[in-house]
């Protein structure tokens, strides 16, 4: 892609992307807008066509139909190799006999950028990743986090638009893919590049996202924040997908002058479209859950069943009316023991709305 960058349009833009292979759809009338120096995740899982959308954004895959715009530029048909944008795979893919400096370096030498401006990049890459210390080592001498920091310097020493990236740190153990995270996040920031992160690990999205798309089945059914997405999910995928969560059907009726869902005789908070006379399906999360003493009112009533120690959170297994809820109290609270008959409440912000029950 040659034309001159627009940096007052989108990033990237997909508008009615259709893809499918043989009678299987795998991406479903896909609208998408990311923002310049957005990091966004596609976060869904396993075949439901996020890392799909992701090759075809990077040019590895055209659309059956719909279009792509990378800083306002139609690239629908412009194949990976002219579109400035570099993609990230889960292998990491560099050369074992190569230098770390050789390795980052290879694609500049590709396009013939001159040899001074070439050591120029990459020493300032190098130190950008924080592996400037092993410049001279072989690939296949460096662990995993450190070849993942070369994967991504080599990456982004060509200075692309947008930087693509599936999955890259699944393959390294859970506390070194935690640092990973932060790293990669700080990076991000500190280069303003944008960002297009796959991954199926829901934590790890919320954590390192600016916005994320959650996919199922080949469509994409919310884009939000953070925050959006876990505390008020748009689809009932969505809220069972991202976080735990404790849903259940409640009764709809007048109690007391306002709008309340019972359960086994209590009046419960329920979302404002809820109707009176139906019945209804709420969820609430573990940790937006209160638990003390049996006998509260405007609350539900149950036996707790199991109790963890989670470090910093004590987890309760509490059987009810309902079925059986997860509950997370401080490590600090009042510990219920198992058998003890408990309360459990929350606030009206709390729930989640996840519409009138199927009869």
């Amino acid at each position: 892609m040659s034309a001159t960058p627009d940096s007052t349009s989108p990033a990237i833009e997909l508008v009615g992307i259709e893809k499918a292979y043989g009678q299987a759809p795998a991406v479903r009338h896909l609208d998408l807008t990311i923002a310049q120096g957005e990091f966004f995740s596609l976060l869904g899982p396993s075949g439901c066509g996020k890392t799909t959308t992701l090759r075809m954004m990077a040019g590895f895959e055209f659309p059956d139909a719909g279009s792509i715009r990378l800083d306002g530029h139609d690239v629908t048909e412009v194949p990976a190799h002219r579109r400035q944008v570099n993609l990230v795979f889960q292998k990491y893919e560099l050369f074992p006999h190569m230098t770390v400096r050789r390795n980052v370096g290879y694609g500049l030498k590709v396009r013939r950028v001159p040899r001074a401006e070439i050591d120029d990049r990459v020493d300032e890459m190098l130190e950008t990743v924080g592996v400037g210390a092993f410049a001279d080592r072989r690939a296949d001498q460096l662990s995993g986090g450190q070849q993942q920091r070369v994967a991504l310097a080599r990456a982004l020493v060509n200075r692309p638009r947008a930087l693509l990236l599936d999955e890259p740190l699944s393959a390294l153990d859970v506390k070194l893919r935690k640092r990973m995270q932060l790293e990669l996040k700080s990076i991000q920031e500190r280069l303003g590049t944008t960002f297009v992160y796959v991954t199926h690990d829901q934590e790890e999205a919320l954590l390192m996202s600016d916005r994320i798309g959650i996919m199922n089945d080949g469509r994409l059914l919310q884009v939000g924040t953070p925050r959006e997405i876990y505390g008020t999910p748009a689809d009932p995928f969505v809220a069972d997908f991202v976080g735990e969560l404790n849903a259940f059907e409640v009764e709809v009726r007048k109690v007391g002058g306002r709008v309340s869902g019972v359960v086994d005789g209590s009046p419960v908070d329920v979302p404002s479209s809820a109707s009176t006379g139906k019945r209804w399906r709420i969820a609430v999360r573990p940790e937006r859950m209160e638990v003390g003493p049996a006998g509260r009112k405007d609350a539900l009533h149950g036996r707790v069943t199991e109790l963890n120690y989670l470090g910093h959170t004590l987890q309760y297994s509490v059987e009810t009316a309902v079925g059986e809820l997860v509950v997370r109290a401080g490590a600090g609270d009042v510990e219920r023991e198992p058998g003890s008959a408990v309360s459990i409440w929350w606030a009206a912000d709390a729930v989640i709305d996840l519409g009138e029950a199927t009869p």
